[in-house]
């Protein structure tokens, strides 16, 4: 369990890594920590949703979905708040990932692992106000 855990960091730090070297370039620093915590809201929601659907609850309301991602991207606030805030982690980050190979690439991957969380939350958003998941009893 830990390894995943150590993986799955591994592969935010990644992601945390190029979104800032991309927004590093305007001064934008704190912009890649909002976009990891928004990214892993999505994520958390998506799964929360299918959760539900499967299990046979709904949420009542659209109010109440955006209550659960906003409570889903302050608790990635907090959870993350260390990790990503300080700029010498990304320095950190500069060094470790300073001579990768296949960049552009890589690249490539931490853009569709934003669509992809993006397109998840959609399909979370459909499982939950729909009837996919639902059968009618007979």
């Amino acid at each position: 369990m830990k390894r995943l855990y150590t993986k799955m960091m591994d592969c935010l730090d990644y992601v945390f890594y190029r979104i800032n070297k991309f927004y590093i370039k305007y001064d934008w620093y704190g912009t890649a920590f909002i976009i990891i915590c928004a990214v892993l809201g999505f994520w958390s929601c998506s799964f929360i949703f299918i959760l539900f659907g499967l299990v046979g609850l709904k949420l009542s309301s659209k109010t109440e979905v955006m209550i659960l991602y906003i409570v889903s991207f302050l608790g990635n606030l907090f959870f993350f708040h260390k990790r990503y805030e300080t700029e010498s982690f990304y320095k950190q980050l500069c060094k470790k990932y300073n001579q990768e190979t296949n960049a552009k690439l890589k690249g490539w991957g931490v853009f569709l692992f934003i669509i992809i969380s993006i397109l998840f939350y959609m399909f979370g958003l459909y499982v939950e106000f729909t009837q996919f998941f639902r059968v009618p009893i007979r």
